[in-house]
């Protein structure tokens, strides 16, 4: 099923979209076929229907195809898990952002709703498990806490790299570390961070997620450095939830780190990010007990107020 599951990687755009055929006669499309492009498939209005397919045809074909992708990934076609945008009914469902390299679905889950968008992901090195249970605990903390989340959406994705984790690798499945492959300025060439910057599917899945939440602060769950890192305006934020911890607060993790998500995010386009580090091992139940109040004040922590 794996296999089929890969087969069906290129046509993920065709998944996961209303598709519509541009009327021939539309605005623009005429000098378009002019140029002798006939059988070009556009995008357009949802609900159209094409003079060249009056039966529907590529409706029928787009529904067997998500009925194939149904039985090579276990997601039934129409539900939360199918891969592409999310609609406001969708929210609290588990949903399918995107899928891997290898073809494993990259899930998340939106909670709440209002102005405020807060992205909480893990697992974007394989080799640090931890943060993907976590996540799933902080998941049903919040719905039996809804208040915590007044006035917020909260975007959580366990598991980024989830070839990574089923390798038990800190790289992706192409041995390119995810948090070297962002497009920041800092972004340097190499082996280990990709062809180029966001030439992984894991890194433009997140790129993706971004893109369409918007998120006014991020968290990256990582291990097993122990302490709590930021980048970009959020020292108020990593400070109450250092406190609430007993981790210690670090403006710097130690080294360089081109290409991450932090660099990215809180260094280039000033979204407060936080880069949770957890013990290398601790006991689920413990590691719950001593991150939980560090992960309330992630969401309830109020922005700092600037001077005029």
């Amino acid at each position: 099923m794996l296999f089929a599951h890969r087969a069906l990687a290129p046509l993920e755009p065709l998944l996961s979209s209303e598709l519509s055929i541009i009327p021939r006669d539309s605005p623009g499309i005429q000098d378009h076929l002019s140029r002798g492009s006939e059988k070009t498939l556009k995008i357009g209005l949802p609900g159209g229907r094409s003079r060249n397919d009056p039966g529907g045809v590529l409706h029928l074909l787009r529904s067997l195809l998500k009925i194939t992708l149904a039985f090579a990934t276990g997601v039934a076609p129409g539900c939360a898990g199918t891969a592409g945008d999310l609609t406001p009914d969708e929210s609290g469902l588990e949903k399918v952002f995107a899928y891997s390299t290898e073809g494993r679905p990259i899930r998340g889950i939106v909670l709440g709703e209002g102005p405020e968008t807060y992205l909480c992901f893990g697992v974007i090195h394989g080799n640090e498990p931890a943060g993907g249970p976590l996540l799933e605990r902080f998941v049903k903390h919040i719905e039996g806490r809804p208040d915590i989340i007044d006035g917020k959406r909260v975007v959580v994705v366990p598991v980024l790299n989830p070839d990574g984790l089923e390798r038990n690798s800190r790289t992706n499945s192409r041995g390119v570390d995810l948090n070297r492959n962002f497009p920041s300025r800092n972004w340097t060439p190499s082996p280990r961070h990709g062809d180029a910057p966001a030439s992984e599917r894991e890194t433009r899945a997140l790129l993706r997620i971004l893109r369409q939440f918007q998120p006014t602060r991020i968290l990256s769950i990582h291990s097993p450095l122990q302490c709590v890192n930021f980048d970009g305006p959020a020292e108020e934020i990593a400070r109450h939830m250092a406190r609430a911890s007993g981790l210690p607060l670090r403006s710097s993790i130690g080294y360089e780190t081109p290409g991450s998500l932090g660099s990215y995010a809180g260094d280039d386009l000033l979204v407060p990010t936080i880069t949770l580090e957890l013990p290398k091992s601790a006991d689920g139940r413990e590691l719950w007990r001593r991150i939980a109040g560090a992960l309330e004040e992630f969401l309830t922590t109020p922005e700092p107020v600037t001077g005029k």
